[in-house]
Parts: structure tokens; sequence; C-alpha cells
């Protein structure tokens, strides 16, 4: 398969537009919606990263992000 560059979403894009979907959700006060695209989010950024920390700061501000939604 010959994709080109762009064509296709990539999982650090997929993962950050879920974080911020995630972030909008629990502002309008959507907690259950909000939980599931951190979730999604921090699943990506754990694929992307391996069994090292690269995204950890991406995974800890959504972690903080579901802090909030709880509150």
């Amino acid at each position: 398969i010959n994709v080109p560059a762009g064509a296709l979403p990539d999982k650090y894009g997929v993962a950050g537009a879920l974080s911020t979907l995630g972030a909008l959700y629990g502002r309008e006060g959507n907690y259950s919606q909000a939980i599931e695209y951190l979730q999604r989010s921090i699943v990506l950024y754990q694929e992307l990263g391996g069994t090292g920390i690269k995204y950890g700061y991406q995974q800890a501000d959504n972690l903080a992000e579901m802090g909030r939604v709880y509150k």
C-alpha cells in the first residue's frame, strides 16, 4: 500500500484530539464522555511510548484532567 503522508490520522494526533475532546466534555458537564475520551487518549499515548515514558507528560496531563472531572 502506498499511502501519501498525512492521508491517515496518526496516533499522536488522534491522542491529542481525544484529550482535547475529553477536556471539553468535562467542562460541559458530560463527565462519562469526558472520561471515555481521556482514557482512550492515555491508551494511545501508552502505545506510542512503549515501555518508556516518552509521552509521560501527556499521560499525566490526561490523568490530571480526569481528576478535575471527578472532583
